[in-house]
């Protein structure tokens, strides 16, 4: 599963947990809002075709189909729960270039941590640089970009093994 779809497999689980005001298929907001002097108070679904069969109309086939993506998405969370437990990825082994910078040969790439143009520390793997989860390509310390480093590994490395007895 690639990057984007994890994202969206996390965005999808979230609403679903949620059981707030988003929809299960687009995740947006399915209302539309109208000022009423004071407050604000929906008048209208206005989200997908689907989101309004199920929350205007109570349709009961769509009903169904959302209670079945709730099962969905507890069976995902379980299965990476287990996965998560039952698997130990080692932790990154770190050496240094002949800069004296931070590197680690690993299975899924080099691993090498430089001083960033804004101060920090930048992650590099596989000529990609990692984000910060907030979007920056800096670290505040180097702590933070080794625990960065180790964090994505151990996702590469998870997104490699298949749970259970099944065909790879």
């Amino acid at each position: 599963m690639t990057k984007p779809a994890t994202d969206e497999m996390v965005a999808l689980v979230e609403s679903l947990r949620a059981d707030n005001d988003t929809c299960p298929f687009c995740l947006r907001d399915p209302y539309e809002y109208v000022d009423i002097g004071v407050g604000y108070q929906r008048v209208a679904v206005t989200c997908c075709d689907a989101g309004i069969a199920l929350i205007q109309y109570e349709d009961k086939v769509l009903a169904k189909v959302v209670e079945r993506m709730r099962a969905a998405a507890d069976a995902f969370d379980a299965a990476e729960q287990r996965a998560s437990s039952d698997v130990k990825v080692k932790d990154i082994v770190w050496g240094e270039t002949s800069y004296g910078r931070p590197e680690a040969e690993t299975v899924v790439g080099v691993y090498r941590i430089v001083e960033a143009w804004d101060g920090g520390w930048s992650v590099n793997v596989r000529n990609e640089v990692l984000r910060h989860p907030d979007g920056r390509k800096s670290f505040a310390t180097l702590d933070e970009a080794k625990a960065a480093a180790q964090a994505d590994y151990r996702s590469r490395i998870l997104s490699a093994i298949q749970n259970g007895g099944g065909d790879a």
